[in-house]
């Protein structure tokens, strides 16, 4: 079932054009999309997901505290639980990636 859109992915990307219109006079694409991935970032950590329509979904997940050996020195280390932004494409994204179709 594709995720129906509700317009804050919309509101986000123009809120991104604004805040890189704003740092900067004339904002290259670096500046652009580094604003655009600000927004999906502040989108997901308020509301614990960010959907773009005919793309996928952005959501918050949480990893669990874990241990793990380090290679050289076979010595266990404890890595700390975080939370991560976890992307989930949509089925027509995954299919037009596979086949190489056109939207």
């Amino acid at each position: 079932m594709a995720p129906r859109p509700d317009g804050r992915w919309q509101r986000a990307v123009a809120r991104a054009f604004d805040r890189a219109i704003a740092e900067h006079q004339d904002p290259n694409r670096r500046e652009i999309a580094d604003a655009i991935v600000g927004e999906i970032v502040d989108e997901t950590r308020r509301s614990g997901r960010f959907v773009v329509p005919g793309l996928g979904v952005f959501r918050a997940h949480r990893s669990k505290e874990r241990s793990v050996k380090i290679p050289t020195s076979s010595t266990p280390v404890r890595v700390a639980s975080r939370t991560v932004i976890k992307f989930k494409a949509t089925a027509d994204a995954n299919r037009r990636l596979r086949t190489g179709a056109k939207p």
